[in-house]
């Protein structure tokens, strides 16, 4: 790698969401890497392709990753949904070009079943799934804002993210890509190549979060061949959002250990 070459962070953001979301851990993150945060299709600038399939989200990845110089580091960041994207890009494309993998308070297999209790909390399964989509044909915005509350750690986080610019762009979507992208999300297991992973990953999981409990730590823990796994105080589903300069410091360790 040249010494003016920069790592690059390919940031992918959650159900809902869109690149925008990671404008400030981009900033904090400058004089390390640099930063592609993609709008992933049926979001943002994308959010007119109704139909939203993980296997369509790993192809973007790898559009970014090919394009990259071979001796340039590639790390993958995946909140929520991105963390979804990228397992699908390295079941089917592998490892062999990325440098380590972050995950950001995301299951392998968000629905919960006989043979699976880490999922989206309260027992979210298969039965749960219809009254999901019910609601978000219904109208995006209403039910986003719902989807923006259970985001956050408690109200107040909630409330306060309210007054930025985000929050617009949350609930500026349309119902069938959410519809579609729910309905592909709730398919994904990713368990096994968790088991067999052999690049290094850093799970960031929000030791407040509403959507997956303490023990999807432990698991991750116990799973991971190369992992490095920490649960951060007073922050929810959106780490990097409820606490930007502790989810910053996290990234930009890993990433020097394993350029």
């Amino acid at each position: 790698m040249t010494e003016d070459l920069k790592p690059l962070l390919v940031a992918l953001h959650g159900w809902g969401a869109r690149g925008a979301f990671f404008e400030d851990l981009k900033g904090r993150l400058s004089t390390l890497c640099d930063t592609i945060a993609p709008d992933l299709a049926g979001h943002g600038s994308r959010q007119y392709q109704d139909e939203v399939r993980l296997s369509d989200l790993a192809a973007q990845i790898d559009g970014i990753v090919a394009a990259q110089p071979e001796d340039r580091p590639v790390f993958l960041l995946g909140w929520s949904m991105g963390a979804a994207a990228a397992f699908t890009y390295l079941e089917r494309y592998g490892a062999v070009r990325i440098s380590g993998l972050i995950i950001e308070d995301m299951a392998p297999k968000p629905l919960n079943d006989e043979s699976w209790r880490l999922g989206i909390g309260n027992g979210y399964s298969a039965d749960d799934i219809k009254a999901t989509l019910e609601q978000v044909r219904a109208g995006w915005a209403r039910y986003g804002r719902r989807v923006w509350r259970a985001t956050f750690a408690n109200p107040d986080i909630a409330k306060r993210f309210e007054s930025d610019p985000l929050y617009a762009a949350f609930l500026d979507n349309r119902e069938a890509p959410m519809e579609s992208a729910w309905k592909n999300l709730m398919e994904l297991d990713a368990r096994a190549l968790i088991e067999r992973l052999e690049c290094p990953v850093l799970a960031l999981m929000g030791e407040s979060s509403h959507v997956y409990g303490p023990e999807l730590a432990d698991w991750y823990e116990k799973t991971l061949k190369q992992g490095e796994i920490y649960q951060l105080s007073g922050a929810g589903h959106a780490p990097h959002l409820e606490q930007p300069a502790n989810f910053a410091g996290h990234v930009m360790h890993f990433m020097q250990k394993h350029c």
